[in-house]
């Protein structure tokens, strides 16, 4: 991790060349804070600390300059001159402007060998140190997207270098290597010396009487130098180059430099892209200066600004920043149509005025706040965070809320449009809200788009934002509205230090579905935030109860104003008027303003109506006959429809209007009016202005609206009799069927296509295909529950002939949401029709079905139907669990996969189990990107949310019995008995820890993460500083209960809430006690009959659950401790999800129910074993919870929890977060476990499988149906670790985990009887042996049958089949520490040759036919240039040619033995050939996870992603690095094991899945 450090602060003059190297750059940037955070020092020597240090931090970084010493030199020493601090030039730089958003670092290691004489490292692991620092560092992860800069000096040079070798091989380096964008080699040899005249010069020119063990990378013609170099000149490619070099000696009496021209130059004119630049000065003067007036300083300086310059510059690029934005808009399900929006609504010259005279529109535009501002008092600091009466009072001077309301019709939208333009030059975020617009309903796209528009302004926030997708931190259901709010707005908008006042215009919160929820989310944002929000509505009694305890400025639309607005459009209009005289248009204006009663609307209505009228007669009937009122009006416009022919069209249009998904276009509204009427309109735009022009109109997006929301009212009435009428439900039903139509059509179903490795198909769906792909199931759940026929005859027959279709077309979108939100609709279509037709008709029964496995489909195979959305028709249903309807109807394709040999039936709720059989867990916690277990060892276990597999273990020194993650940082809290510490669970790295006076009962953070929050044992709540550990205030709970004499009794457990301020205590037989944190002098008491259970907050809906011992479950409202609802639960523990509508309760037998909070309603039971529960919570995005049982952690994902929330609207657009969880298929608990299936190996035929177990079982599978045959022998209740079968095939030897081994001759004997040929199996042992003193880490038969080879940790043996030992090879100490990896194999063209294989060469064991003939063990060096290797932090993948003609493969994967492989037939030369498979091997090598076998000329693996590939090992396969074949469920993935797996000479790929073999048939044919 980087640390912070600072120097000495000096002022130096600023560089007269290169000043304003900048220019414009400079005035752009002029919005971003300049200011720079103070850094702490920490005593150190002279030379500098080691490792990565951070010298300055910057408000707003966009680069990072790094400095890299060389030999005896220091992160400080290097860049000093005479040892005066005031020298040291890294820091000059700050007070230059050029560098005004360059982080400066330096990079320091153990580069002295003068005073030390023990051995160091090399230039490789010097490289390793700084690229770990540069990939974990805060500064570089926090701003993942900056550009890297470095500075390097001698030695360090070949450091930096080694750097892009090493973001080769390791993908873990790839992502920070990409941003390397300039390197200033100082004095670096690139190149060893062919003479030792460079080696004793760098040597004496440190007077250096002894050498380092990386001296000898710097040896004459040394290959380390040679091999960095020429790795450099291939991987470099992009990187800015500058080499500078001495041109005078630095050694007394000598002519002679250090480091030559020849040699700190890197190529000369075979290397354009670098620029060399010498400097006056000799290899100490390259880096040290005594003034900033230098010239070397000059020439290093102004290299440097050029290179920060052309960052900048491609930094705020428009074509960079368009690229930027449209990634951010497809990341945030948003786009540019607010402005579009804000375009279409027009303002008449000098109306809307008086509202921006207003003094109180004044006060809340011009109020500065306390932004600047901090509070000094711990405690005042605490109350106003968590939401004290100090937040309210000191706001109440400067308004940070505008709300302005009014009736229907009067003018809101266009009144927030001219609030915004007038805001133009100020940053100002806007949303228009719409009901008509389904996708404009809804908070998320609100809260969506405003990130959006500010990220468009603020380069910090952009770039914060393009990291969070890198992050995949937006992991927030669509209408989750908290968790989307927390997740995007809490982490990140509210956290960007802004330069000036934020603005938000947000218009008609009255028409977003859950609109009240937004208040309070926005009631949290911070008061020094300089932020101000302009709100619109209808007067709501609720609204302005909820805005009125905010710092708000309320004002209404009064009548007057707006008739003065209606008068200035009108006189706007006057031109199209039918009166041309002064007077008469005075006097119809005079009349038109007076009668529109200040509606805006009825004005553009009557307006329209006049554009008819061409006669003085006609002007005074329209103005006589005009009704007043909005509904008379819209009467009068009806009754003239129904008197025209076109009636039936106006009807469907009006009916799609008003009840389509989203607004349709101009060739969506044709299609849908062809659809349901069966008329053909050709002109569309004429159509719709004649037959309902009045009250439809096409906006300039080409889309068809409403003229106004209050039409959509009028016709859904029931008060108004009008033929357009139309019952909302039947409507849905109608459009339902047709969408329903439109998909099962023959010209829109799609055949299963060929598969295809790439994206290419065209995913833009023509004219209705988009509308009812996305949006038919929004229109079935809306349609009458009584309808039998109606839509579902349609549905039926769309789920019977087309959902595959369906789902390919959605995945071709990128984007699965759609999949989730059908699932939700079809549920609640289901459970609606459940009221009205019991029981349900195979038909719905199918639906219900529907509603799971698509829900299942997108958490278990969202990535593979992304990456090939064709594999829905052939790959993914077999892969399903027998009973869903997934592999039901389709999971037996005649040309598709087909999987054997597994019992499971159905989705499992729970995805993985982790359990610590000499351990107990304590504590449990979670956020977006870690879940966490506390541990009585002490240990702290983290885990990756999206395999669930282990990340990180950290020592907390005792039992962790509290345990927290931060929201914004990668920190993690955990606290015991005595301590309480914080640690980077990306890092590892301690924070800090803090000794307690009393053990911590609870935990919980402050919304903005600033403080900490405690409940102890002394009764009180301790307030800690976050970034130290410091106390900052305790208040006693104590202080305020009855009696002083006697010390209160210890709660049995206490609750903290931040959000709702309360601090909740349970005692035994007492009341349940609630405390308001800002005010701890007077409990509340929730009277009970019997002891609390269990407690949980839902602070969306400022309720409690509370679950007492006499079996009671209720919920509670905080506000007056009511009881709201009641059942009967045994409840033992309590969790909620984030947005409040969901409760689980661990029930006192073990059980897990989920019910709806609202009514306490039972939604899904989770069966489990009777383990006890110790605690239990929901994931941030409410998809998943977790529980503790003493010695399990258990992960769970019901598709119960993916629930239809209520008015969800949802247009299925936006991202929907799935998982690649291992255990998605996982059995559910049936009361007995049978033993792991631990090791296999195939028969030679390929029709059956032997199988080690985990209780010393030896068994037999047959292949075709993947059931086990026999149970051959077994190892005395000690687990099969290692097992092979003799190609002659007879022979099968096992390896238990003691070191014994047993060899069995195996006989298969077929006999007929009555029943038919029956095979008996028959094992016979002929060998047993223990090796004594190591671990066996593999064995292996030979070829003939007739040797084996047993392979530990110390020694290599070979014996034959009766126990004689035949050879016996010890390894050097150095291969005795090697990781338990099998090296050893065998050449089916080789049957007296085993083949083993090191990390740089490669042995052999060869012995004659002849019986007494001894085996002789030889060993060959590998070229390096006949390699291809990759590693990274989990898993190696080498490849490695032997001699002319055999290819070696393995992986670090114990299980699983090197494969080899003699190169096929090249149609050029074997050179040629050679060098053709090494770069196909280097490019697959990085997609490869494990190597699983070979099948004919191909090499089968799982890659990184997941799927099961092939790689083509003959020439042909080079022009196509590998295909993917099938994606491995997750579930067959162990999370404690590694995989187990291999391939059958039949081409049959077989997986142990637990005690199961799954066998995949056909999977290499596709």
């Amino acid at each position: 991790m980087a640390e912070q450090q600072s120097y000495p602060d000096r002022r130096v003059q600023r560089s007269a060349t290169g000043s304003s190297l900048l220019g414009g750059i400079g005035q752009r940037l002029t919005g971003l804070s300049l200011q720079r955070k103070p850094t702490q020092d920490t005593a150190d020597d002279q030379r500098g600390p080691p490792r990565l240090r951070t010298l300055t931090d910057p408000r707003d970084p966009f680069v990072e300059l790094v400095f890299v010493h060389g030999l005896r030199g220091g992160s400080r020493s290097t860049w000093t001159c005479n040892k005066e601090m005031s020298t040291f030039w890294p820091l000059w730089l700050t007070d230059e402007r050029d560098f005004d958003h360059v982080r400066i670092h330096t990079f320091g290691y153990d580069a002295d060998f003068v005073e030390r004489r023990v051995s160091g490292g090399n230039i490789n692991d010097f490289g390793i140190l700084l690229m770990e620092a540069l990939v974990n560092g805060n500064p570089f992860k926090r701003d993942v997207n900056n550009s890297i800069i470095f500075v390097a000096h001698s030695l360090g040079g070949l450091v930096v270098k080694k750097l892009f070798s090493l973001a080769k091989q390791n993908p873990d380096y790839f992502e920070v290597s990409q941003r390397f964008h300039t390197v200033l080699f100082l004095a670096t040899p690139h190149r060893g010396a062919d003479n030792n005249v460079m080696l004793n010069n760098i040597l004496r020119a440190y007077t250096a009487p002894g050498s380092r063990g990386y001296t000898g990378d710097l040896e004459p013609n040394s290959g380390a130098i040679e091999n960095i170099n020429e790795n450099f000149l291939h991987n470099h490619h992009g990187t800015r180059l500058w080499s500078f070099y001495e041109t005078i000696p630095t050694l007394a009496n000598t002519n002679e430099l250090v480091v030559e021209r020849h040699l700190a130059v890197l190529g000369g004119q075979s290397l354009p892209e670098e620029r060399t630049v010498p400097l006056t000065t000799d290899h100490c003067g390259v880096c040290r200066f005594s003034t900033s007036s230098d010239p070397s300083y000059h020439s290093i300086r102004d290299a440097l600004a050029s290179s920060v310059e052309e960052i900048l510059e491609e930094l705020l690029n428009p074509e960079k920043v368009k690229d930027q934005m449209r990634v951010l808009a497809e990341y945030l399900s948003t786009s540019e149509t607010e402005d579009e929006e804000l375009s279409s609504i027009e303002v008449a010259p000098g109306s809307c005025e008086w509202l921006l005279q207003k003094e109180s529109f004044i006060e809340w535009r011009d109020s500065q706040g306390d932004s600047v501002q901090a509070q000094t008092e711990p405690l005042s600091r605490v109350r106003s965070i968590t939401g004290g009466a100090a937040y309210r009072s000191d706001h109440r001077k400067s308004p940070r809320f505008f709300w302005l309301s009014g009736p229907p019709g009067t003018g809101k939208s266009v009144l927030s449009a001219h609030v915004v333009r007038h805001l133009h030059n100020r940053d100002c975020s806007f949303y228009f809200l719409k009901h008509s617009d389904k996708s404009k309903q809804n908070l998320s796209g609100l809260l969506r788009s405003i990130a959006y528009q500010m990220a468009r302004r603020d380069v910090s926030l952009r770039r914060s934002l393009l990291a969070m997708r890198q992050e995949e931190g937006l992991t927030a259901e669509t209408n989750d509205i908290r968790v989307l709010w927390k997740q995007l707005f809490v982490q990140r908008v509210l956290r960007s230090e802004f330069q000036q006042r934020q603005y938000w215009v947000i218009d008609a919160l009255d028409e977003c579905h859950s609109g009240y929820e937004l208040v309070p989310l926005l009631a949290k944002i911070s008061e020094h935030l300089p932020l101000s929000i302009f709100l619109t509505s209808r007067w709501d009694h609720n609204l302005e109860k909820m805005l009125g305890k905010l710092p708000m400025v309320a004002e209404q639309i009064d009548i007057r104003n707006t008739l003065g607005d209606i008068r200035l459009c009108l006189e706007a209009s006057q031109e199209d008027f039918p009166v041309d005289e002064p007077a008469e248009v005075e006097e119809l204006i005079e009349k038109l303003v007076l009668k529109s009663r200040g509606s805006f609307l009825w004005t553009r209505l009557v307006l329209q109506k006049l554009e008819n009228s061409w006669t003085d007669a006609a002007v005074d009937e329209v103005l006589a006959n005009v009704p007043d009122g909005m509904n008379q009006l819209y009467m009068r416009i009806l009754k003239e429809m129904s008197q025209q022919p076109n009636k039936e069209l106006a009807k469907s249009i009006l009916r799609w209007v008003i009840c389509a998904a989203r607004p349709l276009t101009i060739l969506e509204m044709q299609e849908a009016i062809r659809l349901d009427i069966g008329q053909k309109v050709p002109k569309m735009e004429r159509m719709i202005e004649r037959v309902c022009g009045q009250l439809v109109v096409i906006d300039n997006q080409g889309r068809i609206q409403l003229t106004h929301d209050t039409v959509r009212d009028f016709l859904l009435s029931d008060e108004w009799d009008t033929e357009f009428s139309i019952d909302k439900a039947e409507a849905h039903g109608h459009l339902a069927d047709i969408c329903l139509r439109y998909l099962t059509a023959e010209h829109i179903k799609a055949q299963a296509p060929r598969r295809s490795q790439t994206q290419l198909l065209d995913t833009t769906a023509s004219g209705f295909q988009e509308y009812a792909n996305i949006f038919f199931s929004e229109h079935v759940v809306k349609s009458p529950p009584t309808a039998l026929d109606v839509p579902t005859n349609g549905l039926e027959k769309f789920l019977e002939t087309s959902v595959l279709s369906w789902i390919e077309h959605i995945a071709r979108s990128q984007d699965l949401s759609c999949l989730t939100q059908t699932a939700k609709n079809f549920k609640s279509y289901v459970e609606r029709r459940v009221d009205y037709q019991a029981p349900l008709s195979p038909g719905m029964k199918a639906v219900q079905d529907w509603a799971v496995d698509l829900i299942r489909l997108v958490t278990v195979f969202g990535r593979p139907l992304l990456y090939d959305p064709s594999a829905i028709h052939r790959i993914i249903p077999p892969l399903c669990p027998r009973t869903s309807i997934l592999f039901r109807r389709f999971g037996s394709p005649p040309l598709g996969l087909e999987v054997v040999g597994l019992s499971f039936k159905e989705w499992s709720d729970k995805i993985a189990q982790v359990s610590f059989p000499d351990d107990h867990t304590l504590a449990l916690a979670c956020c977006e990107r870690r879940y966490g277990l506390g541990l009585r060892s002490g240990y702290t276990v983290l885990y990756h949310p999206s395999t669930c597999q282990e990340a990180l273990r950290l020592y907390h020194g005792e039992q962790v019995k509290q345990l927290l993650f931060t929201t914004a940082n990668d920190w993690v809290i955990m606290s015991g008995k005595d301590r309480m510490s914080m640690w980077n669970y990306e890092t590892g790295q301690n924070i800090w820890t803090t000794e307690l006076s009393h053990e911590i009962l609870a935990l919980a953070l402050t919304d903005d993460d600033s403080t900490i929050l405690s409940a102890t044992k002394a009764g009180e709540v301790v307030f800690w500083n976050m970034t130290d550990g410091e106390k900052l205030e305790q208040l006693s709970w104590q202080n305020s209960q009855k009696g002083t004499r006697t010390r209160p009794p210890l709660p049995q457990q206490v609750h903290i809430s931040s959000e709702l301020n309360l601090l909740v205590l349970i005692y035994r037989n007492q009341p349940l006690t609630l405390y308001d944190l800002g005010d701890m002098r007077r409990p509340r008491y929730i009277p009970t009959q019997a002891s609390v259970s269990a407690v949980a907050f839902n602070p969306a809906l400022a309720m409690l659950a509370v679950a007492f011992w006499d079996g009671e479950l209720c919920t509670i409202g905080t506000w007056d401790l009511q009881k709201i609802a009641s059942m009967s639960a045994n409840a033992s523990h309590l969790a909620t999800t984030t947005d409040g509508k969901t409760l689980i309760v661990g029930t006192n037998s073990g059980g897990v129910q989920i019910h709806d909070f609202d009514t306490l309603s039972l939604i899904h039971t989770v069966k489990e074993s009777n383990a006890e529960i110790m605690a239990m919570m929901f994931t941030s995005n409410g998809l998943r919870f977790m529980d503790i049982r003493r010695q399990d952690f258990n992960v769970w994902e019901p598709s119960a929890l993916v629930r239809r929330k209520d008015h969800d609207d949802s247009t299925s657009e936006g991202q929907t977060s799935f998982s690649t969880a291992p255990s998605q298929l996982v059995q559910a608990y049936t009361g007995a476990e049978e033993p792991l299936i631990t090791a296999c190996v195939a028969h030679h035929t390929g029709e059956h499988i032997f199988c080690g177990k985990e209780d010393g079982a030896v068994a037999v599978y047959e292949t075709t149906k993947g059931k086990l045959v026999k149970h051959l022998y077994g190892h005395i209740r000690t687990a099969v670790t290692l097992i092979d079968w003799s190609s002659n095939g007879d022979t099968l030897v096992s390896c238990d985990s003691s070191s014994r081994v047993l060899v069995h001759k195996i006989k298969l004997v077929q006999t007929r009887s009555a029943a038919g040929l029956r095979e008996t199996w028959h094992a016979q042992l002929i060998l047993e042996r223990r090796v004594e003193s190591a671990a066996v880490l593999q064995i292996i038969l030979s070829v003939d049958g007739e040797c084996l080879l047993v392979s530990t940790s110390r020694s290599d043996y070979v014996w034959r089949l009766d126990g004689e030992v035949l050879l016996e090879h010890e390894h050097s100490l150095s291969k005795q520490t090697r990781a338990p990896s099998q090296k050893w194999t065998t050449h089916p063209r080789h049957k007296r040759r085993i083949f083993g294989i090191e990390d740089t060469s490669f042995s052999n064991i060869e012995w004659q036919r002849d019986i007494e003939s001894t085996p002789v063990l030889s060993s060959v060096t590998i070229d390096t240039s006949s390699r291809a290797d990759f590693e990274s932090h989990d898993s190696g993948i080498h490849f490695a040619k032997l001699g002319d003609d055999l290819w070696i493969a393995y992986d670090k994967n114990p299980s699983s033995r090197p494969l080899i492989w003699t190169a096929p037939p090249a149609s050029t030369s074997v050179t040629t050939a050679t060098a053709g498979a090494l770069a196909q091997f280097h490019s697959v090598a990085p997609n490869i996870k494990s190597i699983i076998g070979m099948y004919r000329s191909q090499l089968i693996f799982l890659g990184t992603d997941g799927w099961m590939s092939s790689m083509r090992l003959d020439e042909a396969g080079q022009d196509r690095p590998h295909s993917r074949l099938f994606p491995l469920p997750p579930c067959w993935q162990s999370t404690s094991r590694q995989l187990i797996a291999l391939v059958t000479i039949k081409g049959d790929v077989v997986i142990a899945k637990d005690e199961e073999l799954a066998i995949v048939k056909r999977g290499l044919m596709l």
